[in-house]
C-alpha cells in the first residue's frame, strides 16, 4: 500500500484491492492498441500511466460484476443517471465531484460543475453501450469511466471492458466522509447499496470501545467486501458482500433483503428511508 498524488485530487492511498467476490467476465476477442484506441475514452492520458499491451483483451460484464468498495462513487453517480431531475441526487452529485476533484478532471477535459453536467446529459443522450471500453485492474476496479458504468446499470446493459495490471485508488465511503460528504447522504446510499447488490449481506455487532470498534472493523475488511457500516451508540451495523459464513463474532449474517433493510434502517433516520422510499415509487 502506497500513497500517490493526483493533480487536483490530492493524496490517494493505492493498493492491489484484494476483492473477496469473483469476478465474473465473458471473453470476447483481442484487439491491438490500433484497433483498441478509438474505443476508449481519455487513451492519451491513460497511456501515461497504464502499459497497454500490444493485444488486450476484451470481455463483455454486467456492469453490477464492477461495483466495489472502493468505487464508492459509482452509487453516487447511479442515483444522479436514475433521476438528473431530482434536487436530492443533483446535490450528492455535485458534492461527490467537488469532493473528487473540485471541479477539475485531472486530464483537463472538465473545469467547472456545468461542464460535469453538461458531460452526463451528452452521455444519457449519446452513450453508445457496444463501443465504449472501459479500462480496469486485473482485481476488477475500475480505472477510469464511473459515470459510463453507473448509467450502464441504469439502463440494464452489458459493457465491454480490458483489464491492466495495475494499483487500484481507494474511492471507499470513508475517503468521502474524511472529507465532509454529508451522513445524511451516505446513509441514503446505504440503502442503494443493497438495492444494487444481489450478495448484500448485513450484520449487526456491539462493541465496548474505541479499541474494540477498530478490530471489528479490521476484521470484517479482511473477510468480506464491506460496502458501508454506521455506529449507533455501541452497535455498528455492517453492509457487505461474499458471506460463505453463517455468523462472525457469534452473530447471525443476515442475507434476506426485506430484514437487511429492517436492520439497517434501526441506524438511519426514517426521513432518509422515507426519501430512499419516495424517490423509487
Amino acid at each position: 500500500m502506497k500513497t500517490i498524488y493526483i493533480n487536483n485530487m490530492g493524496f490517494i492511498t493505492t493498493d492491489k484491492y484484494n476483492r473477496k467476490t469473483k469476478l465474473k467476465l465473458t471473453y470476447l476477442t483481442k484487439k491491438n492498441q490500433n484497433q483498441i484506441r478509438k474505443h476508449i475514452s481519455n487513451y492519451n492520458y491513460l497511456k501515461t500511466f497504464l502499459n497497454f499491451g500490444e493485444v488486450q483483451t476484451i470481455y463483455k460484464v454486467n456492469p453490477l460484476e464492477l461495483l466495489s468498495p472502493i468505487n464508492y462513487d459509482i452509487f453516487i453517480k447511479y442515483i444522479y443517471f436514475k433521476n438528473t431531475e431530482n434536487h436530492t441526487a443533483k446535490k450528492m452529485y455535485l458534492k461527490h465531484i467537488k469532493i473528487f476533484n473540485n471541479y477539475q478532471e485531472p486530464d483537463g477535459s472538465k473545469n467547472n460543475k456545468n461542464d460535469f453536467l453538461n458531460g452526463c446529459t451528452q452521455l444519457l443522450n449519446n452513450y453508445d453501450f457496444t463501443s465504449t471500453i472501459i479500462p480496469i485492474s486485473k482485481q476488477g476496479i475500475i480505472i477510469d469511466g464511473a459515470h459510463r458504468v453507473a448509467l450502464s446499470i441504469v439502463k440494464n446493459t452489458n459493457i465491454l471492458c480490458t483489464d491492466f495490471d495495475t494499483f487500484d485508488l481507494c474511492f471507499d465511503f470513508t475517503y468521502f466522509a474524511k472529507r465532509g460528504f454529508p451522513k445524511k447522504y451516505q446513509d441514503y446510499i446505504g440503502f442503494v447499496i443493497i438495492e444494487l447488490l444481489n450478495d448484500i449481506s448485513c450484520i449487526v455487532l456491539k462493541y465496548n470501545s474505541k479499541k474494540d470498534l477498530r478490530i471489528i472493523i479490521s476484521k470484517m475488511k479482511e473477510t468480506f467486501d464491506v460496502y458501508y457500516y454506521r455506529t449507533k451508540k455501541n452497535k455498528i451495523v455492517f453492509l457487505f458482500s461474499n458471506a460463505h459464513e453463517k455468523t462472525i463474532f457469534n452473530s447471525a449474517i443476515v442475507t434476506n433483503k426485506e430484514s437487511i433493510i429492517n436492520e439497517y434502517s434501526k441506524f438511519v433516520s426514517k426521513n432518509i428511508r422515507k426519501k430512499y422510499e419516495d424517490d423509487n415509487l
